[in-house]
């Protein structure tokens, strides 16, 4: 490897640096949710949970990362539809933080 090729990220820290930002924006959604939306809340966090174990039992398997990064993704759109930002979401979620 020459010094400006950049090593590839392993399937085990794309799914952590994807699962950190999910959870963030998970404490976003919770903010914009009402009270009873609450156990809905955790039915999808019970569904992360489901996720993380089996990315635990099998970290080099890039299917979970795969898995991660489409719940990301309906997540950023569900946020954009809750917070009515629709193309805003990046600068609204970077203004929570």
């Amino acid at each position: 490897m020459n010094a400006t090729t950049k090593p590839e990220p392993t399937a085990a820290k794309a799914y952590a640096a994807c699962r950190i930002d999910v959870a963030r924006m998970m404490r976003e959604l919770k903010i914009k949710l009402d009270e009873n939306a609450a156990h809905r809340m955790k039915i999808i966090r019970m569904g992360l949970d489901k996720q993380d174990a089996a990315h635990i039992a099998d970290s080099k398997n890039w299917g979970h990362v795969a898995n991660l990064r489409q719940f990301q993704s309906e997540l950023f759109k569900l946020i954009g539809f809750v917070s009515d930002l629709d193309s805003n979401v990046d600068s609204f979620l970077n203004d929570a933080e």
